[in-house]
């Protein structure tokens, strides 16, 4: 209380509880569960798996609204993020060169008997050298209730708001990260927490299906957006089709052609689904600017015959032409 300069009412690790599971994954479906269960304190979320202390710890902390109203301190952890927390990981070495364990810990051994064999340098320069990420296929992420989320590494706020509901993401005007507003490209990290700010009509935007904008980077979410324009706005995508085609007509500054084999160039049956195509960004501005220039590429110039050489043929025609061989 001293140090940290508190009363007791801020102290929230009183009362703590802690959760043995099987794998990272299991722990932020425990923290989920915890979170159903008890009403969570916003400002006392920490997420260590996703950035791990210095010195190796892992874990998630997460403070509570209790039962009979008292804070309580939930820890989560696996059984070997737990051995390395309470024997350190000179002991969880010594079980690794005894055999088994997990390859997770094969860097942070290796960071270890790099910083004993290393003499004179700055601690706080060669942790800060090789510490240890944790490296994940998916990024776990918390909603205003505290309930966790799963999406790919690289999702953006706009993908979480479609993965949390479709008309979530149709309506999607904003979004607030750990508080704060951030662009809807905005990529979250593990242990965040996403607010998703609506509107009351769904309103999805073309540049949403756009790589080069960098709104969405799940095939699902952007599904989901051409769903929508292909249901409501057919007419809609035509011209708009229609206005990416003559774009990029001006900029490649090619003259007026017969556009009537493009679709096939580009795998399509007509026109119109050429336009929708490009409407709903299924057919990207490079793949566009590569058939029309083959389109525009004048045809191969008919090959000539090479007439024999040495030995002449005999010419054809009138009788009694002469046959002349050599030089």
């Amino acid at each position: 209380m001293q140090r940290k300069e508190v009363g007791f009412s801020d102290l929230y690790d009183i009362r703590a509880l802690r959760v043995m599971v099987a794998d990272v994954s299991a722990c932020y479906t425990t923290l989920g569960v915890v979170h159903q269960l008890w009403a969570p304190i916003p400002s006392e979320f920490d997420d260590y798996i996703a950035r791990p202390k210095t010195n190796g710890y892992r874990s998630l902390h997460t403070a509570v609204i209790g039962p009979y109203g008292r804070n309580l301190e939930v820890q989560i952890r696996t059984a070997e993020m737990h051995r390395a927390a309470e024997l350190g990981v000179a002991a969880h070495w010594r079980y690794k060169e005894g055999g088994g364990g997990d390859a997770a810990f094969e860097a942070r051994i290796a960071w270890m008997r790099r910083l004993l064999e290393t003499r004179g340098e700055d601690d706080g320069a060669l942790v800060e050298a090789f510490r240890t990420d944790l490296l994940e296929d998916r990024i776990y992420v918390l909603t205003p209730k505290g309930e966790v989320m799963d999406l790919p590494h690289g999702a953006s706020v706009l993908d979480f708001a479609y993965h949390v509901h479709t008309e979530v993401g149709h309506r999607c005007r904003g979004a607030k990260v750990n508080g704060r507003i951030v662009p809807l490209t905005h990529q979250p990290g593990s242990g965040d927490r996403i607010e998703i700010l609506t509107g009351k009509q769904a309103r999805p935007s073309r540049d949403w299906l756009s790589s080069q904008h960098g709104y969405l980077h799940t095939g699902r979410a952007r599904e989901k957006v051409r769903t929508w324009f292909r249901r409501v706005e057919h007419v809609a995508n035509l011209e708009a089709g229609r206005a990416v085609l003559e774009r990029e007509l001006r900029r490649l500054a090619l003259p007026a052609m017969n556009l009537d084999a493009l679709p096939l160039r580009l795998a399509l049956k007509s026109q119109d689904e050429l336009l929708e195509a490009l409407a709903l960004g299924e057919v990207g501005p490079g793949q566009l600017a590569r058939a029309l220039h083959e389109l525009h590429a004048p045809p191969p110039a008919p090959t000539v015959p090479v007439a024999p050489t040495g030995v002449a043929a005999r010419a054809r025609g009138a009788p009694g032409a002469l046959t002349i061989e050599g030089v």
